[in-house]
């Protein structure tokens, strides 16, 4: 029997991507363990059941991916965003090679962009290659609680060409590839091992908290138009009242 065929058989790994990282890892009981940890749990994910979405889509396109990586690296929400992880890490001087100026703001933000930049160059990179979609995917149409379950579920799995649901083994990588790579230009302090570590689990918190904007940004917005349009109904109401005075 070939000697990957049996390798294969002995992890346990039988989708490619998740086998082809683990092999990288050179010796079996390392495959072993991050296969229990970052593929066997968002694998059960991906076999939940979930009620269909009345939503009909294609295919992601190459288009798709480059819209998405802009979408969430040079838009103009995400690079407003980062300034509160870089303000955060100003303020309490983290980490404190970069101090609590201008200039340490500065130095965090481009920092913050560059891990930003590698992880989704990465992620549609080796999405295209596996077919797996980037993009987060909102369902409306479903009730509170079980859009609650998809944002959850979607944290950990994607969507592959033919439109079945797997993990998001691209994600992953990118998460892990980054956060690593980026200890390269990093200060001293946080340019090791845990806290890259830490990084990767950033990283899918911030995905999560992605997932819960796209899917109810829309519905808070327009109830924010629904009270706005309101209000001045309400003060003109107010304003026609009798006033009671002196020309009683």
């Amino acid at each position: 029997m070939d000697r990957r065929l049996l390798r294969k058989q002995r992890v346990g790994i039988s989708d490619p991507p998740a086998f082809t990282i683990c092999r990288l890892l050179g010796k079996p009981l390392h495959a072993v363990r991050l296969y229990h940890v970052f593929f066997l749990l968002p694998a059960l994910v991906a076999g939940q059941q979930t009620p269909p979405s009345n939503a009909v889509r294609s295919p992601v396109t190459p288009q798709d991916r480059w819209d998405w990586f802009a979408s969430n690296t040079v838009s103009p929400l995400y690079l407003f965003a980062q300034t509160f992880t870089a303000g955060y890490g100003t303020l309490f001087d983290d980490p404190k090679e970069y101090g609590t100026h201008w200039a340490g703001f500065g130095k965090r933000y481009g920092i913050d962009m560059t891990n930003a930049a590698t992880s989704n160059l990465m992620e549609i990179g080796l999405g295209a290659l596996w077919g797996e979609d980037p993009a987060y995917h909102p369902v409306p149409e479903r009730t509170f609680v079980h859009r609650l379950g998809h944002i959850l579920k979607f944290t950990l799995v994607t969507e592959n060409r033919q439109m079945r649901t797997v993990p998001a083994y691209a994600r992953y990588t990118a998460y892990v590839g980054s956060s690593f790579l980026s200890n390269a230009w990093r200060a001293d302090s946080e340019a090791n091992i845990s806290a890259a570590a830490v990084r990767v689990g950033h990283g899918l918190l911030g995905r999560l908290g992605s997932n819960i904007f796209i899917e109810f940004w829309p519905d808070a917005k327009r109830k924010l138009r629904v009270a706005r349009r309101r209000a001045p109904l309400d003060g003109g109401h107010q304003s026609t009242q009798p006033l009671q005075g002196a020309g009683d």
